[in-house]
């Protein structure tokens, strides 16, 4: 994808999992095995790709695809305010916790994102600092910065 490697998990009731690495992919899908160890896992790559590129294209419609998203209802309910979130817009913990309907639980954004296991399309790359910094990214700054890019209008 535009931002490196990604592994995405599916299933018929939606997008499960997408994760970005840069090397080794075993340890990604070791913890999704066994997340999801009750479910059959087939590798196919071909559709992958071709998913991915309908994530990763500038025409993803908001609710074009499916999400299966798995979590407390404190943390589904950070990630469908993410989620619901106009893309290139960027927010704060703060705002975020506020838009999830917690406005106190800052810190508790922070962890629900941490949890996120579907990269991108629950946008966590869009939370910053209440002081404007970028703050950190699961998936690693320059990641999240090239995102920003990405999604920018100009």
């Amino acid at each position: 994808c535009p931002f490196g490697y990604v592994f995405l998990a599916w299933c018929d009731r939606g997008v499960c999992e997408l994760s970005f690495y840069d090397a080794p992919i075993a340890s990604i899908e070791a913890v999704f095995r066994k997340d999801w160890s009750g479910a059959q896992h087939i590798q196919d790559d071909d559709a992958a790709r071709t998913l991915a590129n309908k994530i990763f294209s500038h025409k993803l419609q908001p609710g074009s695809l499916h999400l299966l998203l798995r979590g407390t209802n404190f943390q589904v309910k950070v990630w469908e305010a993410l989620i619901d979130l106009p893309e290139g817009k960027l927010v704060s913990y703060q705002d975020l916790a506020t838009r999830a309907g917690t406005p106190k639980a800052t810190r508790a954004v922070g962890s629900a994102l941490a949890r996120n296991r579907i990269g991108y399309l629950v946008p966590c790359h869009r939370v910053i600092r209440q002081s404007g910094e970028w703050g950190n990214y699961r998936w690693g700054l320059e990641r999240k910065l090239a995102m920003h890019l990405w999604e920018s209008p100009n």
